[in-house]
This record gives structure tokens, sequence and C-alpha cells, in this order.
């Protein structure tokens, strides 16, 4: 028996809308409007993370990215043996809802045009396995610093050279953004 690839309802969704717009749902997430849920839905992805992020923070010559995001990068040592102590990167996301997000598709394109000035990832309906995204190339061009980030979006632990349980995490960032009814008052 040959195993087959099942499509999920999303696949199917976005199969049937084709070049149609899918409606978005704005969500509030921790006191923040988002134009869609998921927009909130990464938003709560990176609070599960521990990763600090702000909502739209800067207009780029007509890109307003979605996020910043802000991850600690630790201590590591590069393949040449040196070691490069943390810091912070700054990482600008773009969010589509598409399945695998890549430089090619035309809803990245404002976002692509700005990769090699900065740190830019592609986000697309869920996190894809081992990252999160798709990260464009950097100005500086540093492919051991790009791997490195992959790594630690994609949930390496440098502390404990561990991977976090992505899949589980953005599972619990559905329930925190999930639809509820308001609750009235009876006053």
């Amino acid at each position: 028996m040959s195993w087959q690839r099942i499509s999920t309802p999303i696949d199917w969704i976005l199969e049937k809308a084709g070049d149609q717009r899918i409606a978005s749902i704005p969500t509030e997430y921790a006191g923040v409007n988002f134009r869609s849920r998921l927009e909130a839905r990464w938003a709560a992805f990176f609070d599960l993370n521990g990763w600090e992020w702000q909502y739209e923070p800067v207009d780029l010559n007509g890109w307003m990215p979605d996020f910043l995001v802000r991850t600690e990068l630790g201590r590591r040592t590069l393949m040449n043996g040196c070691v490069m102590l943390g810091g912070t990167a700054d990482v600008y996301a773009e969010v589509k809802p598409v399945m695998e997000p890549n430089e090619v598709e035309a809803c990245y394109q404002k976002a692509v045009s700005h990769g090699g000035d900065r740190w830019v990832l592609l986000l697309g309906i869920a996190p894809l396995e081992g990252t999160l995204g798709y990260l464009l190339d950097t100005p500086e061009g540093s492919q051991e610093t790009r791997a490195y980030l992959h790594g630690v979006l994609g949930g390496y632990d440098p502390d404990t050279q561990n991977f976090s349980d992505q899949r589980s995490l953005w599972r619990d960032a559905g329930n925190r953004v999930q639809w509820r009814p308001r609750k009235v008052s009876n006053q």
C-alpha cells in the first residue's frame, strides 16, 4: 500500500479559491486589533516562543511589514570554530494565506524587494517543518548566520540544543485567538 498526502480542509479551500481573495476576519489579541485571524495567530505563536513582536511597525517605502520579530540569538559556535556572543535579530515578517511561502509568490513581492536590506521572513498559513517560513538572504550574506537564525526561528534552543514542539505551540496559538462570543453584562 502506498501512502498519499491527504488534503487538509485549508488545502481544499485554497485550491477552490484559486485567484479569489479569501476574506480576512479582524481579530483582537493581546490588546492589538489585527486585520486577520491568521496574523493574530502568528502573534500568539511568537508569544508562546517568547519572542518580542510589534504589529505593522513601520512603513518601508510602500511596504508595511506585518511584524517586526525580535529573537535572542544566544551564544553560538560557527563552522570555523569562532564563538559569537548573542545579541538579537530583528526580522521583518510578512503573513499571507498561502501553503508554502516563497519569494516568487506575487503576494510577497513588496517584502521580497526589501530582502537585501534586512532580515525578511515570509510566513504562510502555518509554520513549515523545521522552520517557520521562507527566510530571505540578508545584507551581510552570511550563510552561517542565516542557517542559525533559521534554526532559532524553527524552535531550536541554543542553550538546551533541543527543538521545541512547534506544532503544539501552533495549535495553542490557534486556541488563543479563536472566536469567542462576547460576554454581555446585565446592567
